[in-house]
This record gives structure tokens, sequence and C-alpha cells, in this order.
């Protein structure tokens, strides 16, 4: 298989799994636990404070707490073009209060780089 029907192949698997995640992701609000959430939700965004994505970041943050009645934190960690944030949020506990507001780099990094320090694509 030539470099660039395999790089053709990549992207066609990593856009199917981005397509199942969502589908997977629908429904999931209204299975969330009755508790959650019960204390200060953390925001990672990869980028600087000022741009265009923490600015959308603080939007969130801002109409949240109206609807869960938590505060949320945002916590910009910058570099790697966001594989920093991404490792962190990746490696936190699996409890929904570190989330990711991630980018359209965040899915192009998967294509680019083949050691990531987590699995953007878990089996």
């Amino acid at each position: 298989m030539s470099d660039r029907t395999a790089g053709m192949a990549h992207r066609r698997n990593l856009a199917t799994a981005v397509l199942l995640t969502a589908a997977v992701c629908a429904p999931a609000p209204y299975a969330r636990a009755d508790d959650y959430p019960s204390r200060a939700i953390t925001l990672i965004v990869p980028y600087p404070a000022g741009g265009g994505v923490d600015a959308m970041a603080r939007l969130v943050a801002s109409k949240l707490p109206e609807k869960l009645g938590q505060t949320v934190i945002v916590d910009n960690r910058t570099g790697a073009t966001g594989t920093i944030a991404s490792d962190l949020v990746a490696k936190s506990p699996p409890d929904g209060y570190t989330l990711l507001l991630a980018s359209q780099t965040n899915a192009i990094s998967a294509t680019l780089y083949t050691k990531l320090p987590f699995d953007p694509m878990p089996k």
C-alpha cells in the first residue's frame, strides 16, 4: 500500500471514529448520574488565553453554571499543539469533571503524529 493510500485510509478511519463517537455520545446527557455535578468542573483549553478557542471556552463556562448548578473553571494548558492538554484530560478520571474544549487541531494531530502520549482513537 502506498503512503498516499495509507494516509487516505487513516483519515477515513479517523472520520469514522469521530462520527461513531458523536453518535454514541449523543444520548449521554440522559444517562448521567442524578448527583452529577456535585463539585466544580474544570474545562481544559489547549490554547493561550485571549484566542478564539479560549473565548469560546469562557462563553461556555459562563453559561454552564446556570444549567448545572456548579462552577466551571477554565484552565489554559498550552503547548505541543494541544497535546499537553489532551494528554492531561485523557489521563484524568473518567468522571466528567475534567473536560477538553478541543478544536480541529486535535483531530489533525492524530493524523500527523505517530507517537502521542495518549491514544486518540481507543479501540
